[in-house]
């Protein structure tokens, strides 16, 4: 599968806090041929990279797209063990039969921590751009105690 680097934004220090709002990510253009996924990878770790830190935790995190009115068109929210990762694909021909639609991506984290990107995959050639990959460290509830 080829892959082409359209834009990789290295921001260190977005954190979403247990009930903060979601992190959206840019808003992107969808046709009905194309796919969009929306990952997320538990990293494990809470406390800042070189410290000691407890035991790794699970992260749950809810992955959205949303419409340009703020409807969510798709949501799914999931439990990630430490060191995996999960996604959510939407499909553009669920949001639009023809042309090209807008859409927003964004997730919110509860629990964990969390490094999430977003993708869009054209279907007839396989072809993946990589449209932002916010390399920040999105930080949920502090876990067990």
């Amino acid at each position: 599968m080829k892959i082409r680097i359209v834009l990789f934004s290295l921001i260190l220090a977005a954190a979403t806090l247990a009930g903060a709002d979601e992190v959206h990510f840019a808003v992107t253009g969808i046709t009905s041929i194309e796919t969009g996924r929306l990952t997320a990878f538990c990293t494990g770790h809470m406390g800042p990279i070189g410290e000691t830190t407890p035991p790794p935790v699970p992260c749950e995190v809810s992955l959205l797209f949303h419409n340009l009115r703020g409807t969510v068109v798709k949501e799914e929210t999931m439990v990630l063990q430490p060191g995996t990762g999960g996604f959510l694909d939407l499909r553009g021909s669920e949001v639009s039969k023809a042309g090209r639609v807008e859409i927003d991506p964004c997730y919110k984290v509860t629990l964990g921590a969390i490094v999430g990107g977003i993708q869009l995959i054209d279907n007839l050639t396989g072809l993946t751009t990589v449209l932002a990959s916010p390399a920040a460290l999105a930080v949920g509830g502090l876990g067990p105690s």
